[in-house]
């Protein structure tokens, strides 16, 4: 496996960061267990170095630039393996997560991309999400949630919506049955996504949604 931090003297050949904008995309990195990386503002760097150490150009702003640009931040192992019959590269692990079994996937604003990561283009102000599945025989399946804040009165009155991708429909909808957990109680969310909740005003709290069959939505701090 070749550390990340081999990876920026190939990029100072190839490719730079993309510049800092406003309205930078997010990526944000799971596993079936855990967080790895919050959601984190980052660019997309124009070319990677792959498990045998071959450099590959990438598009400008794809979903795969952008992964590697995020681990040379904050100098975590990224492999890529290159597939030369698909013409194209595969995320194999990020800092220590990495299975034989399973693997990488990624949704952009909650929908999975018809096509790979290295040809996916991150729009401005998109959501990436990255996760790893332990077998794809008995994971295949999960996708993350996505939690917002909506709405937030002076009173205390916070809304919040739940989405998750339906493969049926092929959009992004409520995630109906999922759990809203905020300071310790636990929210039903209905068939829209959208769960209201009243905490005392300035109260801090913590939410994050849940669901059986899906990676668990990142999780928003703040006061009422």
């Amino acid at each position: 496996m070749r550390p990340i931090r081999a990876i920026p003297a190939t990029l100072a050949v190839l490719a730079v960061v993309a510049p800092v904008a406003a309205a930078r995309p997010t990526v944000r990195v799971e596993t079936v267990k855990k967080e790895i990386l919050g959601p984190t503002a980052s660019g997309s760097v124009r070319s990677y170095v792959d498990t045998v150490g071959t450099a590959h150009v990438l598009p400008a702003r794809s979903a795969l630039g952008q992964v590697v640009a995020v681990g040379a931040r904050y100098d975590v192992p990224v492999d890529v393996q290159f597939f030369a019959s698909f013409s194209s590269g595969l995320l194999t692990r990020f800092g220590s997560a990495q299975s034989k079994t399973g693997g990488w996937q990624f949704t952009v604003n909650g929908a999975p991309p018809p096509v790979g990561a290295d040809a996916t283009v991150v729009p401005r102000n998109a959501e990436v999400v990255w996760w790893l599945i332990d077998d794809f025989a008995t994971q295949g399946g999960l996708l993350p949630l996505d939690l917002d804040l909506v709405a937030h009165t002076r009173r205390g009155t916070l809304k919040f919506k739940v989405t998750r991708f339906d493969a049926g429909t092929g959009k992004v909808a409520g995630a109906k049955g999922a759990k809203l957990r905020i300071n310790g109680r636990s929210l039903t969310v209905p068939a829209n996504g959208v769960v209201t909740v009243r905490l005392k005003h300035g109260r801090a709290f913590t939410a994050r949604a849940t669901r059986a069959d899906s990676i668990r939505s990142e999780a928003i701090r703040g006061k009422a």
